[in-house]
C-alpha cells in the first residue's frame, strides 16, 4: 500500500503503527496454506461462536466477503465453509436500568437475532445456556438474579431451569432455528449456578452438591428432549483433565444425568504442547463412556497487538508451536481437527468469537469504543455489571479492566471486518464429501449391565458390519453386528456378552484330618474357596455337621467322608470336593499311678468306643530315654503294668486309647504325664 502511494506521488508515513491508529494491518493480505484434515467430513462440525453479533451490528460494525463486498456475517462465514455456530444465552444480562452489563448482551432477544439470519443459510445453531445473567466461567458461576430468591428451593429451581430452556427453545423453533446442539450449563467443572467446590478437587467429588447441579442438568436436559428431541445435549468442562472427566462422568452416571455429548474447551496458549495429545486422550476416554465428544472453545491469534484500546487476554503464546498470524491460526485448527476426529465420536469444533472485531479500529479510539460497549455491549464488560459481576473481575489494582473489546487480536477477521485467509480453513480442509452419523454400541452382560462402550462412524443412510471386540473374561454371542447410519443423528444399540465361567478350585490345608470325638472342630478354617462353602457327612451318626453350616460334630470314633461344596459365583462354576475325617477315642485319663519292684501300674479311664489303650513310660519327659511300649486290644482291663524298669530311676508315663479302623490304628490324644519313681 506504501508502495502504491509513493507511486501516486503522495506522501505516507509508513512509522504509523496501524493498530493505533487504525490503518490497514496487512493481515487480509496474508495467504495461507490450508492441509487436507483426515476424516474431516462435510458433517464435521465446522462452527465458530458469534455471540457479539448482534452487540455489534447495533454499534454499526460491518463486514466484508472475499471479494470485500459488505455482506451479512453469517453469510460469509457460510461461503467458506462453517455449518454451525454457537450462540451463549444468559437470562438478563441488565442491571435495574435496564443497562448492559456488556459481553454481547446475550439474552434470549439477542441470540434470536443471529439464529433467524443464521437459518437463511442453513447453519445449524447451538445454544449455549449459561443459567447466569453474565460470564459463566470455572472461577464465576452466578445465579440469574431473578432466581436468587430460590436458592435454596430445589424444587422450584429445578423447575426455574426446566421452564427457561424450554421457553427459550420453542422461541428458536418458532423463528426457524436449526437447532442441532444444547449446551446446559458453561465450563461447569468447578460448579455451576451458584454451587461451587470448596472441600475437594473439584466439585464432582463433593457428593451432596453435585447431585443438586445433577438434578439442574437433567432439568434442562429434559427441556431440551421435550422441545427439541433430534439436538444433542452437550455438557461442557473447560479442561482437558482426565481425572475431572471421570470424577464429572462417575457423578453424571450415578445420577443418571441425559446427555451425548462431552464439550471441552481448548485453547493452545493455554493447554501448551500437550495440548493435542491430551485432546486425543479425552476424545478417547469420552468414548470409553459411551458420549460424543466435540471441542466448544478454541482460538489462536492474528496478532498480539490490540487495535481497539482495551487490554487483549491473551498476548503470550507460552510453549506453543504455532505462529502468530493467519497461518498459525490455520495450522492450530488443521491439527486441533485432526487430534478430535481421530476417535470416532469426534465430533468438530466451534472457534470462540472468530467475529468479535473493534468498533472502531484503532486503540487510539478507546474512547469511543468504550462508549459503544456501554451502549450496546459490544465489550467483553462494562460499569454497569458492577453489582452483579464480581468486582475483582472488573478492576485490577483499583483501576478499571472492562471497556471494549478484550479478544480482537483472535479474530478470524482483521479489525474491520475482512475475513482473513485462514477461514478458508472451513472451506478448504475438508477431505471428504460424506455424511456421517454415530452409533453408541453398549456391550453389556446377561443383566444388561454395561462391561463397555464402542461409538462407531457410520455413513448416514448406510449400514455397516462391525466386529465386536474381544472382552477379557466374556464370550460375544456373535462375532459382527450391521449397524445403520441414521442421518446426522445418534443412535444407541446393545449386544450381549456372555460372562466366562472358570472352574473353582478348593483349597485344604490337609486330605484328612484325625479329629476325637466329643468335640467340635470347624472345617471352615482349614477351607479356601470363591463361592460360599457348605459340608455334607456320609455318615452322621460319626460325624455331622452344625445348622450354621460352621462346624463338624465329631460323636464317636469312625471314619466319614465330608463333602466340601463352594458355590457358584458370577465367575465360577460350583464345585466340591472330599476330606476324609477320622473320629478317634478322646483323651485318655490316668486315674493313678503306683509303683513296685521294677515296675509301674498304670489305671487309666475306660473308653468303651475305642478299640484299646496303649501306655508308654521312658526316662525323660520328651519320652526318648528309655521309652516302654505297652499296646493292649480291648477295653475292659483298665489296669496295667510295665515291667523291667530301673530300680530308683525317676519316668515318665502317659496314656491314650485307639480305634482300628480297617487294618490301622488311630490313636486319641495323650493324657497329662505321671512321674514317680520307680522302687
Amino acid at each position: 500500500m506504501a508502495i502504491f502511494a509513493y507511486a501516486q506521488g503522495n506522501e505516507t508515513d509508513t512509522s504509523r503503527d496501524p493498530y493505533k491508529y487504525g490503518d490497514d494491518t496487512g493481515l487480509k493480505q496474508q495467504k495461507v496454506t490450508i492441509k487436507k484434515v483426515k476424516n474431516m467430513s462435510d458433517s464435521t462440525i465446522r462452527g465458530i461462536d458469534i455471540s457479539s453479533y448482534t452487540a455489534l451490528k447495533k454499534a454499526g460494525v460491518k463486514y466484508y466477503d472475499n471479494e470485500g463486498k459488505e455482506a451479512s456475517l453469517l453469510k460469509v462465514l457460510s461461503d467458506n465453509g462453517v455449518n454451525y455456530i454457537r450462540i451463549r444465552i444468559w437470562n438478563d444480562p441488565y442491571n435495574e436500568k435496564g443497562e448492559t452489563y456488556g459481553g454481547g448482551s446475550n439474552d434470549v432477544k439477542a441470540g434470536l437475532e443471529i439464529a433467524k439470519e443464521a437459518a437463511k443459510y442453513n447453519i445449524k445453531v447451538l445454544l449455549g445456556f449459561h443459567y447466569s445473567d453474565f460470564w459463566a466461567d470455572p472461577a464465576v458461576q452466578l445465579l440469574p438474579k431473578a432466581w436468587e430468591k430460590d436458592r435454596n428451593n430445589q424444587e422450584k429451581m429445578c423447575s426455574n431451569v426446566y421452564e427457561f430452556t424450554k421457553e427459550t427453545l420453542e422461541q428458536f423453533k418458532d423463528a426457524g432455528a436449526d437447532i442441532g446442539m444444547v449446551q446446559v450449563g458453561n465450563e461447569i467443572s468447578q460448579g455451576m449456578m451458584g454451587i461451587m467446590h470448596r472441600t475437594k478437587a473439584n466439585v464432582w467429588q463433593e457428593e451432596e452438591k453435585s447431585v443438586l447441579i445433577d438434578s439442574y442438568l437433567n432439568a434442562g436436559a429434559r427441556a431440551v428432549r421435550e422441545c427439541v428431541p433430534d439436538a444433542l445435549v452437550a455438557i461442557h468442562l473447560d479442561t482437558l483433565n482426565l481425572s475431572i472427566y471421570k470424577d464429572a462422568m462417575n457423578a453424571w452416571e450415578r445420577d443418571k444425568v441425559d446427555y451425548d455429548v462431552l464439550g471441552s474447551s481448548s485453547y493452545a496458549f493455554w493447554a501448551g504442547k500437550n495440548m493435542l495429545g491430551n485432546v486425543r486422550k479425552a476424545g478417547n476416554y469420552v468414548a470409553s463412556r459411551g458420549k460424543l465428544f466435540a471441542v466448544l472453545e478454541t482460538s489462536w491469534l492474528n496478532s498480539q497487538k490490540d487495535a481497539d484500546g482495551t487490554v487483549n487476554m491473551v498476548n503470550n503464546t507460552k510453549d506453543a508451536v504455532y505462529k502468530v498470524g493467519p497461518q498459525g491460526q490455520a495450522d492450530m485448527l488443521s491439527d486441533l481437527y485432526d487430534a478430535i476426529l481421530s476417535n470416532d465420536n469426534g465430533l468438530g469444533a466451534f472457534y470462540w468469537e472468530g467475529a468479535w472485531i473493534p468498533v472502531k479500529a484503532g486503540w487510539v479510539n478507546w474512547k469511543y469504543n468504550k462508549e459503544m460497549a456501554n451502549e450496546f455491549g459490544t465489550g467483553w464488560a462494562t460499569e454497569n455489571a458492577g453489582g452483579y459481576y464480581p468486582k475483582s473481575k472488573l478492576y485490577y489494582n483499583g483501576n478499571p479492566v472492562w471497556g471494549g473489546d478484550s479478544w480482537d487480536n483472535q479474530t478470524l477477521f482483521d479489525d474491520k471486518g475482512y475475513p482473513l485467509d485462514s477461514l478458508r480453513f472451513y472451506k478448504d480442509a475438508v477431505s471428504s464429501n460424506e455424511k456421517y452419523s454415530r452409533v453408541v454400541i453398549a456391550l453389556c452382560d446377561k443383566e444388561n449391565n454395561v462391561l463397555e462402550y464402542r461409538v462407531v462412524k457410520v455413513i448416514s443412510g448406510k449400514s455397516m458390519t462391525y466386529t465386536l471386540p474381544e472382552i477379557k473374561g466374556y464370550t460375544k454371542e456373535k462375532d459382527t453386528i450391521k449397524i445403520l447410519g441414521t442421518n446426522d443423528k445418534i443412535s444407541k444399540v446393545s449386544v450381549v456378552y456372555n460372562k466366562d465361567i472358570k472352574k473353582q478350585t478348593i483349597t485344604v490345608k490337609k486330605a484328612s484330618y484325625t479329629i476325637p470325638y466329643g468335640t467340635k472342630f470347624n472345617l471352615k478354617n482349614e477351607v479356601k474357596a470363591v463361592g460360599s462353602l457348605t459340608f455334607t457327612s456320609n455318615n452322621t451318626n460319626i460325624v455331622s455337621v452344625e445348622k450354621q453350616g460352621k462346624k463338624l460334630v465329631v460323636k464317636k470314633p469312625g471314619k466319614v467322608k465330608i463333602k466340601i461344596t463352594a458355590g457358584a459365583t458370577a465367575d465360577y462354576k460350583q464345585t466340591s470336593r472330599i476330606v476324609t475325617i477320622y473320629a478317634v477315642p478322646k483323651k485318655q485319663t490316668i486315674k493313678k499311678v503306683s509303683t513296685a519292684k521294677r515296675k509301674v501300674k498304670v489305671n487309666i479311664k475306660k473308653d468303651v468306643k475305642a478299640t484299646g489303650y496303649q501306655i508308654v513310660a521312658a526316662k525323660n519327659s520328651r519320652f526318648s530315654k528309655g521309652k516302654k511300649v505297652l499296646t493292649k486290644k480291648g477295653t475292659r482291663q483298665v489296669t496295667y503294668t510295665i515291667t523291667k524298669l530301673n530300680s530308683r530311676k525317676i519316668y515318665y508315663v502317659k496314656a491314650r486309647a485307639y480305634k482300628t479302623i480297617g487294618n490301622k490304628k488311630y490313636f486319641g490324644p495323650w493324657s497329662k504325664v505321671k512321674k514317680i519313681r520307680i522302687k
